[in-house]
This record gives structure tokens, C-alpha cells and sequence, in this order.
């Protein structure tokens, strides 16, 4: 529903971009104008009339993506500096939030493969885990992310 009305009197071309992310209870929505706020907003008027169903301000945020400017206010929500979206450490250019989720993924690789070193692997066990287990698992992390890209 609110993918809906962010996509209200738009060309046909701009309805393809996402405009919603959702996943149990956290919904990320993509405003691209100022003019999206109302439409937000009437959306999540629609929503909250079920019972129950409020947006919890407290524990919203907002994140300026490139040109957008921070004083406009969104429902009162306030701007941070990054904000994890489904896994993905987004900050507000592209550079830096690559940065940051390739680095908590490299972190991640780092200390599974520093753990091979406290088991008893011999040499050459340790470099068939490398092979099998950790390198498999970063190709894997980067097609996803190539995909996802491309997409």
C-alpha cells in the first residue's frame, strides 16, 4: 500500500524503482522527494488505523541519501549518519556504505579463519578450510552483492 502511493502520479519508468523494504516488523521506506513525505504519511495514517499499528518514533530513523537535504522533516523522525537495511550498512554514499558492510563481512571472514588457528588443524586441514569454507563463503557474499547490484 505504501509502495502505491509513493508511485502515484509518477511515469511509468520512475514506478520501477523500489520505494519499500520490508521484513517482519521493519519497513524501510525510499523517499526520492519532498512532495513523498504526505504520501508517507497518509499511507501510514491508513496503516495505523488497524489496532495496535503505530510508528514508533523513538525507534525510527532517517538517512539522507546524496542531495537530500536534513531540515526537511519526516514525521518527525530523526537523521543519522548510517542505518543497517537488511544487512546492508547504508551510509549516504555509495563509496562508504560499501566500505562499511564490506568491512563487518571481512571481519567476520578474519575471525573464522583466526578461530582454525585455536582447533587442531594441521597445515594442510587449515588450507583446505581456507579453500572450502571461507573462500567459498566471501564468492558467495560478492555474487550476491553483484546480483543485487545489477538488478
Amino acid at each position: 500500500m505504501i509502495d502505491t502511493r509513493l508511485n502515484e502520479n509518477r511515469p511509468q519508468l520512475e514506478r520501477r524503482k523500489l520505494n519499500v523494504v520490508a521484513h517482519a516488523d521493519h519497513v524501510t521506506i525510499i523517499l526520492r522527494t519532498a512532495t513523498d513525505i504526505q504520501k508517507a504519511r497518509e499511507a501510514l495514517y491508513c496503516y495505523e488505523t488497524a489496532p495496535g499499528a503505530r510508528l514508533n518514533v523513538r525507534k525510527s530513523k532517517g538517512l539522507a541519501l546524496g542531495a537530500w537535504e536534513e531540515s526537511i522533516d519526516i514525521l518527525g523522525i530523526p537523521y543519522c549518519n548510517d542505518l543497517p537495511i537488511l544487512g546492508i550498512q547504508m551510509t549516504n554514499t555509495t563509496n562508504k556504505s560499501a566500505e562499511k558492510s564490506w568491512a563487518t563481512i571481512e571481519g567476520t571472514i578474519r575471525a573464522q579463519a583466526q578461530e582454525t588457528y585455536y582447533k587442531t588443524f594441521n597445515l594442510e586441514e587449515r588450507i583446505l578450510y581456507v579453500e572450502n569454507y571461507l573462500l567459498a563463503k566471501a564468492w558467495y557474499i560478492a555474487y550476491k552483492a553483484f546480483v543485487a547490484y545489477i538488478a
